[in-house]
């Protein structure tokens, strides 16, 4: 379980919160003070809606993710190398793979610098927003490859694919601080 940390530790701090310091008083411009976030249990946490989209999301995007990474060499081998065998080689789909497995460790190291820059629910929210048209739009772009043998769609699928793999290893990144964050 997650624990608050000691009342003088001070973990998120506020700096220049009131607008009227400094405006007749003593106190420091730059001082900062440190916010006293409420206890909660687990059960009234679970009882919070943002406890279950949260969940829901993340749910999602990991099943999405790990969906797309467990039939990736296998797909290529079968779905697109039938299609385009001249570029769909076995280095072709061995190099999806590991451009995926990139994907995924970029979005745990990525994703969770732009979370210090832009917060965690922004962040969150791009994931979660941005996932969507990713999901759907694969199956469009396998069917461009079929109809046409576009390989336009080919790399779009890659790199579409790539950035789901990367919003996954976000999510996962960032989480479990966004839920002490809430909760």
């Amino acid at each position: 379980s997650i624990k608050k940390p000691p009342a003088d530790y001070a973990a998120k701090f506020i700096t220049n919160a009131d607008p009227e310091m400094g405006k007749g008083n003593t106190e420091d411009k730059n001082a900062t003070t440190a916010v006293q976030l409420e206890d909660i249990t687990v059960d009234a946490a679970m009882k919070k809606p943002q406890f279950w989209l949260l969940g829901t999301s993340f749910y999602c995007m990991a099943t999405g993710g790990m969906g797309m990474a467990s039939v990736a060499k296998p797909m290529m081998g079968e779905v697109f190398s039938t299609l385009l065998p001249a570029i769909v080689t076995s280095a072709f789909g061995a190099s999806y793979v590991l451009m995926l497995s990139g994907g995924n460790l970029g979005g745990r190291l990525g994703w969770a610098a732009v979370s210090e820059i832009i917060g965690r629910p922004k962040t969150f929210t791009i994931f979660t927003v941005g996932s969507v048209p990713l999901y759907f739009a694969v199956p469009h772009l396998v069917d461009m490859v079929a109809q046409d043998g576009s390989t336009v769609g080919l790399y779009a699928f890659c790199g579409s694919t790539a950035l789901a793999l990367s919003y996954m290893g976000g999510a996962f990144a960032i989480l479990p601080a966004y839920e002490a964050d809430i909760f």
